[in-house]
């Protein structure tokens, strides 16, 4: 069996991507060149609609941990942590860390003995001291 024959085959097996084709959201010719070089078993295939029952099931298992006293704030705050992306937090640290850095090259170097020097108050003298 040739590999446009395999790709029929695996269609047959996922209707929901033949959905996406007639929805528009992709080509057959998207989708066999995904195939050809993925593989069956690649992310893309996964159906979306399987995920999200997955989901559902997970938030009803946190249902009924909620329903314990005292679990629910804290399961609150853990699933808020999980929302987190550290990556875009790293990266918005970086941004600053340039920004400040650009600072510092425009702000004139002022050294310790320096500062102490302008800070002090000289004392008046006549000139017969």
């Amino acid at each position: 069996m040739d590999k446009l024959d395999e790709f029929k085959s695996f269609i047959k097996d996922k209707p929901y991507l033949a959905n996406k084709v007639k929805d528009g959201t992709f080509t057959w010719q998207t989708l066999y060149e995904t195939y050809d070089m993925f593989g069956p078993t690649h992310e893309f295939f996964k159906d979306e609609n399987a995920s999200s029952n997955e989901t559902k099931n997970e938030e009803n298992n946190e249902d009924t941990r909620a329903s314990i006293p005292g679990s629910d704030t804290v399961g609150r705050f853990f699933k808020q942590l999980q929302k987190i992306d550290t990556k875009k937090i790293s990266d918005g640290l970086e941004n600053v860390k340039k920004i400040v850095g650009l600072i510092d090259e425009f702000r004139p170097n002022v050294t310790s003995s320096s500062k102490l020097a302008t800070s002090r108050i000289k004392p008046f003298r006549k000139y017969n001291d």
